[in-house]
């Protein structure tokens, strides 16, 4: 089960201008992890079962509905990063719809026509693909990103952003648009292409802390690297399942998908407790949500293009860092895993 599932979102989504223009073979394999045919069968203690009671329960689903969607979900692996690399310029995000169906909604800029076949026939999650338009591709929205993040630096105004890979745009969150917008007249200033200004009744984090690496002394007696993101009001929604790990002085998150690894990019409030015998990671709250050497489960977002690590590494004093190159996983919620 250690594979990346790709934005499971939980708001209503908004019909784009085109929808299914493909029809894709039926699937002849699955590329889930395997679960009994029937209920009865189920082993209680499985993490897909106890996550599928969870979801069913969430959604007023059977719990062989839940188990179905949840194997699709697990097959859709490394997707997205393919998509990336396939239609560099046109494709803009896949996320997963649940209401009122349950879709794979994969967005593209143009129709990708029968280019996609090969990334979908045959594949687990074939028959719940849907396709619809957008405006942005996530090039584009990475790109805009980075330029809003230097922009609200330039000009010293405070304000959380991030893409929202549904709503295919990016977002500044702000207490006080108006004042926003006049400074931004008064310097001349326009925000890039696709972004929204929101205005939200507070940010709840404080923004002394804009992100930096610490470097720490291990239970071993060696240093090792523990970035840490700016406070933000809203993660990716994506979910990463592999297994913590120390590589040169980096925490790393690896799964069989990503051997390398994703440098982990850890929520402003995390700290690492060195007291014990390996490192452990704690959350805000000050409970232990993972061990190095042993499986993690973290939702947020994959990292991969040089923009979208561009635009973090402005965020974090410290990165990039020789030792601990990306891609990076911008972590949200963490748990223990299986």
């Amino acid at each position: 089960m250690k594979r990346i599932l790709v934005f499971v979102v939980a708001f209503a989504l908004v019909v784009a201008a085109w929808g299914v223009v493909e029809t894709f073979a039926e699937p002849a394999i699955s590329l889930a992890p395997e679960t009994p045919e029937t209920g009865s069968s189920w082993d209680p203690d499985d993490p897909l079962v106890q996550d599928a009671e969870r979801y069913a329960a969430s959604r007023g689903l059977e719990l062989e509905e839940a188990v179905t969607r949840l194997q699709v979900m697990h097959a859709v692996g490394g997707l997205e990063s393919e998509l990336r690399a396939g239609f560099p310029e046109t494709f803009a995000g896949l996320f997963f719809q649940h209401e009122p169906s349950f879709a794979l909604v994969l967005q593209f800029t143009h129709p990708p026509g029968r280019a996609l076949n090969p990334y979908v026939e045959g594949k687990r999650y074939a028959d719940f693909v849907e396709l619809r338009g957008a405006t942005w591709s996530l090039a584009q929205l990475d790109a805009s990103h980075a330029a809003l993040r230097r922009l609200l630096d330039e000009l010293s105004i405070p304000g959380d952003s991030a893409i929202n890979f549904n709503a295919n745009r990016v977002e500044i969150y702000t207490t006080n648009a108006t004042l926003l917008q006049a400074i931004l007249q008064e310097a001349g200033r326009i925000l890039p292409e696709g972004v929204v200004v929101l205005q939200v009744e507070g940010v709840t984090r404080p923004r002394s802390f804009d992100g930096a690496v610490r470097e720490l002394i291990g239970p071993d007696g060696l240093s090792f690297y523990f970035p840490q993101q700016r406070p933000t009001l809203a993660h990716m929604q994506a979910l990463l399942e592999g297994t913590l790990v120390e590589v040169n002085g980096c925490l790393r998150v690896i799964t069989p998908d990503y051997p390398g690894g994703f440098l982990v990019l850890w929520p402003y409030d995390f700290v690492p407790d060195v007291t014990g015998a390996r490192v452990e990671i704690l959350d805000g709250s000050g409970t232990a949500v993972a061990l190095v050497g042993e499986p993690v489960r973290m939702g947020g977002g994959a990292l991969e293009s040089p923009a979208a690590l561009q635009a973090y590494e402005e965020q974090i004093a410290g990165l990039p860092l020789d030792a601990c190159p990306g891609p990076y996983w911008v972590a949200g919620e963490v748990g223990v895993g299986e």
